[in-house]
């Protein structure tokens, strides 16, 4: 595995890294801002990527939503032709085009609790994950994957209902473990240095125990990291206030975008050598959530209200977007009048910007 991963390096990562920044530039240039969609197997009727039109239908809507990147769960148990644990290479190529063509990223979601547990071996199971990615963008050079996002939460990881207070703390007996979040913190470095895409990393808020030296916050060693994307799951459907005199995701949030922003003028232990990526807040609009958590019965437009009211408590750049849970649940696939199809009122997202690619680039290709 060392062997296909290192020639794989050697002979075409190089055009794959410069299309995949390319690709991410287009998105930061075309947007002001971010909206990240995760798209999740339904339990009930599975994943759009498999449906006849359901990549069609996918992109369509994302596309008339303002939607940057796609968040795409690709993992399968069973074997592909390939030899890659991955939906087939011709779904995930018809995808991707689409998203491309459209001025979308498309990042491969990968993550389970046990994943912490596993040694920074190539012949490991994550890493094996992480070189299906990596094979699967060496036979389709024309519709890469543009990054891999992690989604790993040890157990046990519930959100508690945070406790409103002056100085923001927040409880410290819930949730993973300190030893459990420093795997978490190896897990991320090894995917980082060993798999030469860029990498995004979603972290709850709620993991607060303490982590071995510099026995920093959770949140502040993760934006330490070289990731392209931290994603805060402060899942909440009111923003409430930053100085957390009422919950809600500024509260939740604010910690780890304020750090983000500060983080160049520490002196000592700061991020000047190896600052992470922006900030996306997360959005939650499942029907299986509580009801504080998600904006599933408030509706489309209020959660669109919530993106603007966070845009305006946080205007100092460490929040660059959104990244809201999930497509088709309810996200721009519910059959409630409240969840349209298609989102083109969210902060940021006109088809204007969106598609204001100068003509005078260079296309992807």
């Amino acid at each position: 595995m060392r062997e296909r991963i290192t020639l794989f390096v050697a002979r075409s990562l190089v055009s794959l890294i410069i299309c995949s920044v390319a690709v991410l530039a287009t998105a930061h240039i075309s947007s002001a801002i971010e909206e990240a969609v995760w798209v999740w197997p339904d339990p009930t009727t599975g994943t759009p990527i498999t449906h006849i039109g359901g990549p069609e239908t996918l992109v369509a809507n994302a596309s008339q939503s303002g939607v940057t990147e796609l968040f795409v769960s690709v993992y399968s148990s069973t074997t592909s032709s390939t030899g890659r644990q991955m939906f087939a290479d011709a779904l995930l190529k018809d995808l991707i085009l689409q998203a491309h063509a459209d001025k979308m990223t498309v990042w491969a979601e990968y993550g389970d609790p046990s994943w912490i547990t596993f040694a920074c071996a190539d012949n490991s199971f994550p890493l094996q994950r992480m070189a299906d990615v990596l094979n699967y963008n060496q036979a389709n050079p024309s519709a890469p994957f543009d990054g891999i996002v992690l989604d790993v939460e040890p157990s046990p990881s519930p959100t508690p209902t945070a406790t409103p207070t002056p100085s923001a703390i927040r409880p410290t007996d819930e949730g993973p473990s300190g030893q459990q979040l420093q795997q978490l913190l190896a897990f991320y470095d090894c995917i980082i240095r060993k798999v030469p895409l860029p990498i995004s990393a979603a972290i709850s808020p709620f993991w607060t125990a303490p982590v071995v030296a510099p026995f920093n916050a959770f949140f502040q060693q993760v934006i330490q990291l070289k990731l392209a994307h931290v994603i805060v799951m402060g899942y909440r459907n009111t923003v409430g206030t930053t100085d957390c005199l009422s919950d809600g995701i500024a509260c939740l949030d604010g910690p780890t975008i304020s750090y983000w922003e500060n983080c160049p003028t520490i002196a000592i232990g700061g991020c000047q050598q190896a600052r992470s990526g922006n900030i996306l807040a997360g959005l939650e609009t499942s029907s299986t959530q509580a009801g504080n958590v998600t904006f599933f019965t408030q509706g489309q437009t209020a959660m669109n209200q919530a993106a603007s009211a966070m845009e305006v408590a946080f205007p100092n750049g460490g929040l660059v977007g959104f990244a809201i849970d999930a497509y088709q649940n309810a996200y721009l696939g519910s059959v409630s009048p409240n969840w349209p199809s298609t989102n083109p009122d969210f902060p940021g997202s006109s088809l204007l910007k969106k598609h204001s690619k100068s003509k005078s680039k260079t296309p992807m290709k």
